[in-house]
Order: C-alpha cells, then structure tokens, then sequence
C-alpha cells in the first residue's frame, strides 16, 4: 500500500541520513587528524631548517677553529726560527766571549 511505500521510504531516508552524519562525522575526524599531520609536518620542516642551521655553524666554527690551528702552527715555525736565530746568536757571543778571555789571559 501507499502506507507501507511511505514509511519504507521514511525508513530508508532515515537510514540514508544517519549513514550521511556518520560519514560527515568520519570525514571531521579525518581532517582533524590531517591537521595534525599537518602540524606534525611543519615541526619536522622546522626542526630540519633548525639542525641545517645547526650543521652550517658547526661548519663554520671547525672552518674556524682550523683556521686558528694553522695560524697558530705557522708562528709556532716562526718562534722555532727565532730561537734557532738567536742560539746561533749565543754560540757566537760565547766564542766571542771566550776569544776575548783568551786574550786577557
């Protein structure tokens, strides 16, 4: 009957509009948790720029300290030629100085 059809039809359209909010319930929920992932993606983009920062000073600061190896090795050799300079110095003074005792004796 026209009855029976209707309240089928109010069933099924009940049925359709509960399956309708659980899906727009389920679809909710799955943007809330792409919006994490979102979040989550940014932190980790964030953390990536942070630690490329992190390895550009590190380069820098071993580039560095490299540098003031090398500068400190360099006058290390300069001091090491001075002195050789001036113990050459003092060999010659000593054998002036004993020539010299020498001769006043």
């Amino acid at each position: 009957t026209a009855e029976e059809q209707l309240q089928a039809a109010e069933a099924a359209y009940t049925e359709l509009s509960r399956a309708k909010n659980q899906q727009e319930a389920h679809v909710q929920a799955l943007e809330i948790e792409v919006a994490g992932y979102k979040e989550q993606w940014e932190q980790l983009e964030q953390w990536k720029l942070t630690c490329a920062t992190t390895e550009d000073q590190l380069q820098a600061a071993e580039a560095a300290h490299a540098e003031v190896l090398r500068q400190q090795e360099s006058q290390m050799q300069a001091l090491q030629m001075q002195l050789a300079a001036y113990e050459e110095q003092l060999e010659q003074w000593q054998l002036k100085t004993a020539t010299a005792e020498e001769q006043l004796q």
